[in-house]
C-alpha cells in the first residue's frame, strides 16, 4: 500500500492476562473514499509489566483493508439480490417502498468504497454503483406514485375537494421527476418509459380532476340543500339549508377560470345567492 494513503495512526494498549492487545486505528484516503480500520495486535508479555505498544506491519494494515473491501463488496452484492427478490411493482405500500429505498442506500454506500486501486472490483462496483443509483430513482418514484394513488383511492365514492387533487398532481410531478433522471441506457429503461407515460396521464387526470372539483362539490352541497327545502318547516331547518346555499356559493366561487363550466359556475352562484337570500327569510317566518 502507498505511504500517502495512510494519513494517520493512532493506537491504544489493551491489557490482559499477560497479553498485550494493541488497538491500532487506521485511517485511509484511498479513491476518493475514506475508511476507518481497526487493526488488533498483540504481543505476550509478563504480567506486570508495562504495555507495550506494537504497531501493525504495512502488510497488517493492507490484510485489514482488503478485508473492509471485500466485505463491503459482497455487502452491497448480497444487498442487491435480496431487494430485488422482494420488489413487487404493483405494491401500493409506502412503506414497502421506503424499505427498498433504504436498501439501494445501503448498497450505494457499500459500493462507494470500492477504491479505484482495486483493480478486481472497481470496474465491476462503478457499474453496480450507476445501476444502484438508477433503481434508487425508479423506488423513489414508485413511492410517490404509491402515494398518489393511496390519496386517490377516496375518490373512487367521493368527490375530493380542490387542495387535495392539486396535492396529488404534485405526487405524480415529483415522481416523474426521478423517473426522467433515470438513465436511457439502464436495462430498466423499457418499464421506466412504461412507468413515465402512466404517471403523465394521471398526473393530467388530476389537474383536470382538480379543476372540476369546486364544481362537483358545489353542485353535490346545492342538491343537498334542495332536498331539504322538501321536509323543511321549522326555523332551525331553515337555518340548516342557508348553510348549504353558502357553502355552495363559495365552492361555485372557487371554480377556475381554465375549467369548461366556468360561465355555468358563474351563473350558478347567482341562482344559489337567491336560494339563500329565501332561506334566510324563511328562517324568521
Amino acid at each position: 500500500m502507498a505511504e500517502e494513503e495512510r494519513k494517520g495512526l493512532s493506537n491504544k494498549a489493551i491489557v490482559g492476562g499477560g497479553a498485550i492487545i494493541t488497538l491500532i486505528t487506521v485511517f485511509f484516503q484511498n479513491g476518493g473514499n475514506d475508511f476507518l480500520k481497526e487493526v488488533l495486535t498483540h504481543k505476550e508479555d509478563p504480567p506486570g509489566t508495562s504495555p507495550t505498544v506494537v504497531a501493525p506491519s504495512e502488510k497488517e494494515i493492507a490484510a485489514a483493508f482488503e478485508k473492509e473491501i471485500a466485505a463491503a463488496f459482497q455487502k452491497a452484492l448480497q444487498i442487491e439480490e435480496e431487494t430485488n427478490s422482494k420488489i413487487s411493482e404493483t405494491s401500493t405500500s409506502e412503506e414497502t417502498w421506503s424499505n427498498v429505498i433504504q436498501n439501494w442506500q445501503k448498497a450505494i454506500q457499500l459500493m462507494r468504497k470500492i477504491p479505484s486501486s482495486d483493480a478486481d472490483r472497481y470496474s465491476t462496483a462503478k457499474e453496480k454503483l450507476q445501476t444502484y443509483q438508477n433503481q434508487l430513482l425508479y423506488a423513489e418514484a414508485l413511492k410517490f406514485g404509491s402515494a398518489a394513488s393511496n390519496l386517490t383511492e377516496p375518490a373512487i365514492n367521493n368527490t375530493l375537494p380542490k387542495e387535495q387533487w392539486q396535492k396529488i398532481e404534485e405526487l405524480w410531478k415529483q415522481a416523474q421527476e426521478k423517473l426522467n433522471a433515470i438513465s436511457t441506457d439502464d436495462p430498466i429503461y423499457p418499464r421506466v418509459g412504461r412507468k413515465l407515460e402512466e404517471y403523465k396521464q394521471n398526473g393530467i387526470y388530476s389537474y383536470q380532476a382538480g379543476l372540476a372539483a369546486s364544481w362537483l362539490q358545489g353542485v353535490r352541497v346545492a342538491q343537498e340543500a334542495s332536498n331539504l327545502v322538501k321536509t323543511a318547516n321549522t326555523p332551525n331547518d331553515w337555518i340548516r339549508i342557508s348553510g348549504f346555499w353558502q357553502q355552495a356559493i363559495e365552492l361555485m366561487q372557487s371554480v377556475p377560470s381554465g375549467y369548461v363550466r366556468y360561465s355555468e359556475a358563474i351563473k350558478k352562484t347567482s341562482e344559489y345567492q337567491n336560494n339563500l337570500r329565501y332561506s334566510q327569510q324563511q328562517t324568521s317566518i
